[in-house]
């Protein structure tokens, strides 16, 4: 529900600040909020822990840089819906990586044939019934390529610190990166930072700041596939929030795509139809 609101919050901002600008903004804001997080829950020390910061150096380039810039990016090209729906393709991208190439997670049929209803879903939207491809559709689409990477990594990170701490870091290095990123690229648009800072604190505390710590909580205790799987209900969530904040309506491919998404998941998530072959926690 919380991620939900991303991408509508993300292109709610952008009649105020940059792309770029709100991404760095949001990161910032999340990076006050877990510091306070870290300060009240006395875990300062962890900071410290150097077996943490390799993986927390990693995933801070690819989920706290690379993944959000290329999404902002893409939404600055396609609508929040189509954005929510073609994220959903991370999970085929987690099977291939958790499944395939590190063998940490194996797959029956059922979860297979619930794989494939979410790609199908996806691609519906992708195209639109069009043989051409949305610029911004493709950019979010290469972001959820590199994702399963950094959940990798988040699983690491979080074995030697708590989730805080590794989002704290992530975020705090991130925003560094990115304001310089935003200032280097030297974006042209509205540039109104008083008007957009009510969504950029609920973006950075809400979006990048709790939902982040659902979700590290979550694949620290089930598999980053099952966990993805469940995330699928995210696009209804969004199509929602852009319904009554963007007045976007729902087009006949996201109507299509959303059963074929949801079945998917359903499929996926089953115990009988998942299965772990190797311990994450």
């Amino acid at each position: 529900m919380l991620w939900g609101a991303f991408p509508v919050l993300a292109l709610l901002a952008y009649n105020f600040l940059s792309p770029l600008k709100v991404l760095a903004w949001s990161t910032f804001f999340a990076s006050i909020f877990f510091g306070l997080l870290l300060f009240l829950q006395k875990r300062w020390k962890e900071i410290f822990v150097r077996e943490a910061w390799l993986p927390i150096l990693i995933l801070t380039l690819i989920s706290g840089i690379l993944y959000p810039t290329f999404y902002f990016l893409g939404l600055r090209f396609t609508t929040a819906g189509n954005a929510a729906i073609v994220a959903q393709m991370e999970i085929v991208f987690s099977f291939l990586f958790f499944g395939l190439i590190l063998k940490r997670e194996k797959y029956t049929m059922f979860a297979v044939v619930g794989a494939a209803l979410m790609f199908a879903g996806v691609i519906a939207v992708f195209f639109s019934g069009k043989f051409t491809i949305n610029p911004g559709d493709a950019l979010i689409l290469f972001a959820t390529m590199i994702a399963p990477i950094s959940n990798n990594f988040q699983q690491k990170a979080r074995k030697k610190v708590s989730a805080v701490t590794l989002l704290f870091l992530r975020s705090l290095i991130a925003s560094i990166f990115l304001f310089c990123f935003a200032n280097f690229w030297q974006e042209t648009g509205v540039n109104n930072l008083t008007k957009a800072l009510p969504l950029l604190l609920i973006n950075g505390i809400f979006v990048f700041g709790l939902s982040k710590i659902f979700w590290i909580e979550a694949i620290h205790r089930i598999p980053v596939a099952k966990a993805i799987s469940l995330n699928a209900i995210t696009p209804i969530f969004t199509l929602i929030y852009a319904f009554f904040l963007l007045h976007e309506v729902p087009t006949i491919w996201q109507f299509i795509a959303l059963p074929l998404i949801i079945g998917g998941g359903i499929l996926l998530t089953r115990k009988n139809f998942l299965h772990k072959i190797s311990s994450l926690n």
